[in-house]
This record gives structure tokens, sequence and C-alpha cells, in this order.
């Protein structure tokens, strides 16, 4: 333990950060911005201004579209007062005509008459207040009667991530897949959600795959791995070569969380692994879980509140997961399977791929478990069959994915592929769908 302190000092600054935010959060009050909305708005308001940051996401009864809005004015006693703070808006599927209203993009403005909510609790299972407090969003509001102002073209890099994010988004959606596999495809993919159906989400939350949804360390490692066996073909394998090769899969890490649109989960994959990408080309020796505490500290000291965020919670439990047990657990089950069966080479060469399926799931879900039971109430018991069998299939689904984006444009390759990748998706969801009733049967 001594050794373990001693080598990663920078634990010290960190739990001391983490007391400190946990004690900030039960004794002081969470609105600090100086000029939040809350200082200025009452029930006279008669027009609000918004600034639209996120992509719509339709509500569960299919009658709204909902969106994360920043609120940069009110207009008071027929005067603009400019401000600051995010509102969870509500805005109709179709106007009083039964016209489809057009959908918002990030960086559109609207202008609507506004009364606010209090966020409330729409289940017992799960405490959204908490959960929205933490991202700063305090109130809701359903907006009826409001004007659009559409923006021309990106103004800065993030909308300008969310631009090509839509166009790649586009793509899948015009292919010959089924409705679900393509919102599967993109989920993957571009860590968008909004087009998967309910069930399919809560199929992937119950059998222990949801981690497959979200563009996590998983997807950036199994993307740079494939990237990474390509470069070999072109980049020569001497010293120069070696470096050449880190600095374009850093830039490729980026150029990832680019296109999935600069989300904060996404640049917090992207800062870790260039972080570990870059601590190879020192001729030093470097530790794994060092580089994670120091992730981890540079975010909560940018951004406190995301030591509330589930999200950032699982990424790095499950990450510490595989630094701390993954070789343990590795080392056990080629021990336990070279007693019972005594395999050659061949043999080992089949398992050794399966028991690292293994060993990083059970990694993961030992760390993320208290987490999971906390927030949702349920643990998947048969998550690791699902695993073994869903990490892999991932894996040639992303590159299948990768592969089909800029052959979408050529007729027949196009259709082979999607063919392909409809099959895959296809199976990917069956894993889930069998596991799920697996789970379902012991609850």
């Amino acid at each position: 333990m001594k050794k373990f302190l001693a080598d990663k000092p920078i634990i010290f600054p960190l739990v001391f950060l983490i007391v400190i935010i946990i004690l900030f959060d039960c004794f002081c009050p969470t609105i600090f911005l100086r000029n939040h909305y809350i200082k200025h708005f009452d029930q006279r308001t008669n027009l609000c201004k918004y600034v639209i940051e996120t992509a719509p996401k339709l509500t569960k009864e299919g009658k709204h579209y909902g969106y994360v809005a920043n609120m940069i004015a009110i207009k008071n006693n027929d005067k603009w007062t400019t401000t600051t703070g995010e509102v969870q808006i509500y805005l109709s599927v179709k106007d009083s005509n039964k016209i489809d209203y057009p959908l918002l993009k990030m960086g559109d403005t609207i202008v609507a008459k506004t009364y606010l909510r209090q966020i409330e609790n729409f289940t017992n299972s799960f405490d959204y207040i908490r959960y929205m407090k933490h991202k700063r969003i305090y109130h809701q509001t359903f907006l009826k009667d409001f004007s659009i102002h559409r923006r021309n073209k990106a103004t800065n890099i993030r909308l300008l991530a969310f631009d090509i994010n839509s166009k790649l988004k586009n793509i899948i959606l015009k292919s010959p897949m089924e409705k679900e596999k393509k919102a599967l495809a993109i989920a993957m993919l571009l860590g968008d959600k909004t087009t998967l159906q309910k069930d399919t989400r809560q199929m992937f939350n119950h059998s222990g795959l949801a981690h497959i949804l979200c563009v996590s360390g998983l997807h950036v490692m199994i993307i740079i791995s494939f990237f990474d066996f390509l470069l070999g073909f072109v980049v020569s394998k001497n010293l120069r070569g070696f470096y050449l090769r880190r600095i374009l899969l850093v830039l490729l890490t980026w150029a990832l969380a680019f296109v999935v649109g600069l989300t904060p989960a996404c640049v917090r994959v992207a800062v870790m692994s260039s972080l570990f990408l870059l601590a190879t080309l020192s001729k030093k020796e470097y530790d794994n879980m060092n580089i994670l505490f120091v992730t981890a500290f540079i975010f909560l000291l940018i951004d406190p509140l995301l030591l509330f965020n589930i999200s950032f919670q699982l990424s790095f439990l499950a990450v510490f997961g595989i630094f701390a047990f993954k070789p343990f657990i590795l080392t056990q089950l080629n021990k336990l399977f070279f007693l019972v069966f005594k395999p050659n080479s061949r043999i080992q060469a089949i398992s050794n791929p399966i028991f690292q399926n293994i060993s990083i799931s059970l990694a993961t879900q030992i760390c993320c478990l208290p987490i999971l039971i906390v927030n949702f109430g349920y643990f998947p018991l048969f998550f690791l069959l699902a695993n073994i069998l869903a990490i892999p299939l991932a894996q040639i689904i992303l590159v299948s994915i990768i592969i089909y984006l800029p052959l979408s444009s050529l007729p027949f390759i196009s259709m082979v592929v999607s063919k392909i990748l409809d099959i895959e998706l296809s199976l990917l969801l069956f894993i889930g769908q069998q596991t799920e009733k697996l789970n379902n049967m012991f609850f």
C-alpha cells in the first residue's frame, strides 16, 4: 500500500479535492453564476430568448421534443436583460394545425413566452432532481408560442463539430437498414441515442450492455486499434515510424471526439487516450493508474460538478477496474485453464481473446456495481455472458460502420456493406434480447 501511494502522489490532492467538492455540494448553494436567470425571472416575464445547446430528444409520450437551452435574455417591462443559465425546454412535435414543427439544431435561437416549473422526479428508482441539479439545470418549461431564428453557419468549433456529426448521422439514416438498426449504429459510433427506442435502450441496460451505446474508452480503443493496424502498412516500423504512428493516433483520437460532437464524455475519453498514447513516446516508465488520476484531477478542477455525473463516475471507475483488477483476473483464468485442460499453443491462442474479454468485463463490473445499484436499483446477472459475445461483435460493427461511411455514395458496394452491417446489428440485438430474458427469469 505504501508503494502504491508513493508511486502516485497525485492521489492525495485528488482525494482532498473530492472531499472539498462533496462538502461544498452538501452545505453551499449550487447557483453561483453572477447573472443567473433566476435572479431576473418572475411570472410577469413576457419573453425569454434561448440558444439551443443539444440535439432534440423525443419524450416518452412522443408529443414533445426535449432540448437543453441556455437562457440568454429576459424581457421585463419592455426591456431586455442579458442573463444566463440552462433550462430543459420542451417543444410540441406538431402545431395546432397538426403540422410538424421543424427540428431545431445546436446554435439556433428561439424567443418564447415562458413559465418555469421546478424539475420533478418521474420515477421512484432514480433521483432525477439531483441528477439535473448537478448538471446546473433547475427548471423545465413547455413552450407553445415561439419564434425560431436559424443560425446560417457554424460560428465556433463546437457548432462545426455538431454539423459534421449531423451529416454523418444523415448518411446512416439514408442507408437501407431497418430503422432501429440505423439508430443502434448511430448510438454506437456517434454517441447519439435520441433516435433509439426506449425499449431498446432498456434492453441494453438490463442485459449489461449499456456501455456499447456510449462513445467510451472501449470504442476509442477499438477504433484506434483498427487504424493502428492500417497505419502499419503505410508507416515504417523503425523508431521514427513508431513516433509518427503515435502522433497520428492522437490526432485521430481528437478527430473522433470532433466527429461525435465534442460532447463532454467524448472529450474526457480523448484527453485520457491522448495522455496514454503520448506516454508511450517517453523513454521513461509511466504508470497507467497515475495518468488516470491526473486526468480525473484536471477535469474535476475545471468542472467540480462532474464528480456527480454518472457517466464520469462509470467511465473512470471502469478504467480504474481494468488497471487494478484485469491483470490479476486474467492471470488466474489462464492458470485455472492450464491446470484443468493443459492446452497446447493453438488452443491458447483461441482462449486468450476470450479470457481478455472476460477479465475486462469482470474488472469493470466490480468497480461499477455500486454505482449501478445505487442509481438504478438493479444489476444485470448475466452481464458476463453478454459481454463475452457482444464486445468482439461490437468491435466488428464499429469497423463496419467506419467502412460504410466513405462508401455510402457507391451504389453496389454500399448496399453490400450495409447488408453485412444489418446482419451484425441484428446479431447484437439478439444477444441483448436473450440476455434480458435470462435476467428477467431471476428477477
